[in-house]
């Protein structure tokens, strides 16, 4: 992209491609708040994404509170949207 970042309103959409089930709200002109549900195969968590652009974003487990650490992802992999 060479320096050059994506609007809010472009995330908003790159986001709503790849992950269609979160919902989105802009913050203001330069941030976005997402929340969804991920549900690997036994269980399900609530995220919240927060993402300002020019900054990475930072990626909040809602609910269940903490899971167990064999259950915590290694890496959130967001590049397709960011």
């Amino acid at each position: 992209m060479s320096g050059q970042y994506k609007t809010i309103d472009e995330q908003i959409a790159a986001m709503r491609s790849d992950w269609p089930l979160f919902r989105a709200r802009k913050v203001d002109r330069h941030s976005a708040v997402w929340t969804g549900d991920v549900k690997p195969q036994f269980a399900s968590y609530r995220f919240e994404i927060r993402y300002e652009i020019g900054d990475f974003p930072e990626v909040r487990i809602l609910s269940p509170g903490n899971p167990p650490v064999n259950q915590r992802a290694s890496k959130v992999e967001f590049s397709r949207a960011l």
